[in-house]
């Protein structure tokens, strides 16, 4: 089996490096819609209207919201999956993270790891790319975020 585990960290809307890529990845202004598909995501506990009119689901007891997620094209060309929460609590969160799966055919995970961002403050949108630290992406039948968590 081939498969790759990553962890990448990031602050404060900087720049997100993923273990394994060696490129940095820039936070700018992602697509309204997918580039090449939806992405899975774990059941919500319900759905939220943000003031930006887009319908969101919400995650780790209602603290963050996500209104939209694809599985699209990185800055450097490579396969990755793209998304937007926002923290819809009335505090501040030390950290959202993300555990995301790379899937090839029959669901078999290619590569998965856990991807965050530090200091939420309330209303905040987080912006992610999470690239496909592999060299095979022709391989990658889908993908999905695979959990969803606040502090």
């Amino acid at each position: 089996m081939n498969r790759r585990e990553f962890v990448a960290v990031g602050a404060g809307g900087g720049a997100l490096l993923v273990a394994g890529l060696g490129a940095v990845l820039g936070d700018g202004r992602l697509d309204d819609g997918p580039a090449y598909g939806a992405v899975a995501t774990p059941p919500s506990s319900g759905t939220i209207t943000l003031d930006n009119g887009l319908e969101a689901s919400l995650y780790a007891n209602g603290t963050v919201a996500l209104f939209g997620a694809s599985l699209t094209v990185d800055i450097e060309g490579g396969t990755a999956i793209a998304g937007r929460l926002r923290n819809v609590s009335e505090e501040p969160l030390e950290e959202v993270r993300l555990r995301v799966e790379f899937l090839g055919e029959g669901e078999a995970v290619l590569a998965q790891g856990w991807v965050a961002e530090r200091s939420l403050s309330t209303g905040a949108d987080w912006e992610f790319v999470v690239s496909y630290p592999g060299d095979d992406p022709d391989r990658i039948a889908a993908a999905a975020i695979a959990e969803i968590d606040a502090y």
